[in-house]
């Protein structure tokens, strides 16, 4: 079997399937761009200070298991050093630390006058024709 490198440019990975490399198609297959996926890593000093105050509250085994890290982990992550941490543990540590987030953008509930209207569209109806499309079977041999 041949492999070939991966099509997405400056990448010398070896191709799993459909022209890229694994990296490349996991990021593809997540809805991501091809070497425009977002890091999984983030600069630990935006949560050192939360962090630190949770130190003063909880051992360090305690935030470890809160955080679902070990304590050596929260100590590399509250360093004075700029380290890199993952995104999920600076998710949890905002969470923990009783950081406000915004909730989503609301989205407006579909009724079922929008569909009827939409239905008589020239796109509602180019829609409707692709979904009651007969799909190809297979035919056994």
């Amino acid at each position: 079997m041949t492999t070939s490198n991966c099509t997405v440019p400056d990448c010398t990975g070896n191709t799993h399937g459909r022209s890229y490399c694994g990296k490349h198609r996991d990021q593809i297959a997540k809805g991501h761009l091809p070497n425009q996926a977002p890091s999984r890593l983030v600069d630990s000093h935006d949560t050192r200070d939360l962090l630190i105050k949770l130190k003063a509250k909880h051992s360090m085994m305690q935030l470890g298991r809160l955080l679902g890290v070990s304590s050596r982990t929260v100590a590399r992550a509250a360093a004075p050093a700029n380290v890199k941490i993952e995104r999920t543990l600076a998710e949890s540590i905002r969470f923990i630390a009783g950081e406000v987030f915004e909730p989503a953008a609301t989205i407006e509930p579909v009724t079922g006058a929008d569909v009827a209207a939409f239905a008589l569209t020239d796109a509602g109806r180019e829609f409707i024709a692709k979904c009651r499309r007969p799909v190809a079977r297979k035919v056994a041999a």
